[in-house]
């Protein structure tokens, strides 16, 4: 099971597993902000980056979601 399989971002992102698809809730908002759902397996672990990525000068910070399954 993937019972508490989930992770907090720094900029009020909260990421949860369900079955083989992670959930991205906004929580300031209570919004949907993405569903990922490319894992073949049970997803058993999600973590976020712990520092902010600049990719590029011109656009804000970026996250990244980092997620393990069974295979």
């Amino acid at each position: 099971l993937n019972r508490g399989v989930c992770a907090w971002s720094y900029s009020s992102l909260f990421a949860f597993a369900s079955h083989s698809s992670i959930i991205i809730i906004d929580t300031q908002n209570l919004s949907l902000v993405q569903t990922l759902d490319e894992h073949k397996a049970m997803v058993t672990a999600i973590s976020w980056c712990s520092v902010p990525l600049h990719i590029d000068l011109d656009s804000p910070s970026s996250l990244l979601l980092a997620s393990g399954d069974l295979h």
